[in-house]
């Protein structure tokens, strides 16, 4: 934890000597970094006034989910899940997102660019932009949390903006109904098949069901089935004699048979109505005798053989019913199913000849009163800040390049020996005092000692030789060595070095300190000279 805390000063402290770094260059540098920040400024604002200007237009237009759109159309449809998978359209709701991208992509846009971009150009007899260069100028953007899109354009030729905005409007808005419409025409085209296909088999199983019921005398005359379905009351009928031939449990009335008795009316057009009204007839005549007849007596005898007989006369095989009752479902199934696509063919063309609104525009394609670009204000303060960016960078990285010392904090770990005091430019007036007591603490008044001093930087140096002029006059008894020379130090008793902000080199200091390990040199801390 401890670690951490060290890190995150040490870290807060490099950042605090970077910055210092920088307003230290900037602040030397100040009058050429100033000019050139004028002389760009000045230049900005000479380019921006002779750009030709940018001209811009936009609309808005509200989109419609076109997926969801047709999806919603078919579901008035029967068998809507099937024409939507025939049509290509996703049962859930569509991403509005989706149709942002189309809009966008090339199939939609080239065409417009193709024919009113290049074309427009051509006819001005100047160079057309690229297909891509061109979508930078164009600008389609969804709002956000709504479904209103934003469409903006720019073109340096005033007179082409509306022109292609317009063209743009009608593109988005003829695109509209497009899906719509291609979503319909595939299931269309699909319920059409269907029906050729189903009326063939219709047809067939129809004709079998026919041939079948005149050849075994089952069903109507004609054979086919009669429009209130009556072949389920003549089935249950059957049903109901062949239930009774095989109980053969007293007497059978097939008056009380809910499969069969339904009247005169509904069996009007059944081949066996003479017939099973005849059988009505003998049961209920059977029924009325059996309450004075005993049932040894020959006249219920020969009622019960007659009943018997007409049963055996109207009965059938039970395979031969089982086809017959096969065949019938089939071609009454295949008959469904013909009426039922027939009908959603029918809601299917009424849907297609049914107008859909196209996209709903907000805003008609406008033309901005002012130009859109270049924003002279703007550009004139970028040419500015690029200016005084670039020329500071420049001399900082000067700076670093010829490796000057910017400031003592980066020495503090360099030099084992302290740091005694930092003189700086701004508090001149001060370091008389201070040069006092360096010689009364440091060097402890010692006359007849001789002190030597390492300056790393140029002694003609305007601040150097005004320390060194204070410097001298407070130990004016005592003997001081210049030089760069150790060997000329070594009988020194003490030593001090000088550092020159902006002046001296750290390699001249990483020389230096390998230089002192090889000697005796007693240096007693170190000076340093800011220039501000």
């Amino acid at each position: 934890m401890v670690l951490d805390k060290d890190k995150a000063a040490n870290e807060v402290k490099e950042d605090l000597i970077f910055f210092k770094d920088i307003f230290f260059v900037i602040n030397k540098n100040r009058i050429p970094i100033l000019f050139f920040t004028i002389l760009t400024g000045f230049l900005g604002a000479f380019y921006v006034n002779f750009k030709k200007p940018t001209w811009g237009g936009e609309f808005q237009i509200v989109l419609r989910d076109e997926n969801n759109q047709v999806n919603q159309t078919l579901n008035s449809v029967r068998g809507a899940e099937i024409l939507k998978n025939i049509a290509g359209i996703e049962t859930n709701n569509g991403n509005i997102k989706t149709e942002v991208e189309i809009l966008t992509s090339q199939s939609i846009l080239r065409p417009i660019y193709k024919n009113d971009v290049r074309k427009s150009s051509k006819a001005l007899e100047k160079p057309y932009v690229s297909y891509k260069k061109w979508l930078k100028s164009l600008s389609v953007e969804l709002k956000k949390g709504t479904n209103v899109l934003d469409i903006s354009y720019k073109s340096k030729d005033k007179n082409t903006v509306l022109p292609i905005l317009n063209k743009i409007s009608k593109t988005y808005q003829d695109y509209s109904g497009e899906s719509r419409k291609i979503g319909l025409l595939k299931a269309s085209s699909y319920l059409n098949e269907q029906i050729k296909v189903m009326t063939f088999n219709s047809k067939s199983s129809m004709d079998k069901l026919q041939t079948f019921s005149i050849k075994n005398n089952i069903g109507s005359f004609d054979g086919l089935p009669n429009p209130n379905n009556l072949e389920s009351k003549f089935d249950g009928a059957i049903n109901k004699i062949e239930n009774d031939n095989k109980t053969s449990s007293g007497s059978s009335d097939l008056s009380q048979d809910p499969s069969f008795n339904k009247g005169s009316q509904t069996f009007k057009q059944n081949r066996y109505k003479a017939q099973f009204l005849k059988l009505e007839e003998l049961e209920t005549n059977l029924r009325e005798l059996s309450a004075f007849y005993k049932p040894s007596s020959q006249r219920i005898k020969s009622l019960k053989l007659r009943i018997e007989q007409l049963k055996t006369t109207i009965s059938r095989p039970k395979d031969i019913l089982v086809e017959y009752r096969e065949l019938y479902r089939t071609a009454m199934r295949n008959e469904k199913l013909l009426s039922n696509l027939e009908d959603e063919l029918s809601t299917l063309n009424l849907l297609k000849a049914k107008q859909k609104d196209p996209w709903k525009l907000i805003s008609t394609p406008t033309l901005i009163d002012e130009p859109v670009a270049p924003n002279k204000l703007s550009f004139y303060f970028l040419s500015i800040i690029f200016g005084f960016s670039s020329s500071s960078l420049f001399f900082f990285y000067k700076n670093y390049r010829n490796g000057y010392i910017l400031s003592s904090y980066r020495l503090i770990d360099l030099l084992s020996f302290p740091l005694l005091k930092t003189f700086s430019t701004d508090t001149k007036i001060l370091w008389k005092n201070d040069i006092e007591l360096i010689r009364k603490n440091i060097l402890n008044n010692i006359n007849d000692s001789s002190l030597g001093i390492i300056p790393i930087c140029n002694l003609s140096s305007d601040n150097y030789s005004y320390f060194y002029e204070i410097f001298n006059k407070n130990l004016e008894k005592q003997k001081i060595s210049v030089s760069k020379n150790l060997n000329e130090l070594e009988n020194c008793d003490k030593v001090l070095l000088i550092i020159l902000q902006n002046e001296s080199k750290y390699n001249e200091i990483y020389s230096l300190v390998e230089s002192l390990k090889l000697s005796k040199i007693n240096v007693v801390g170190w000076i340093f000279l800011e220039q501000f």
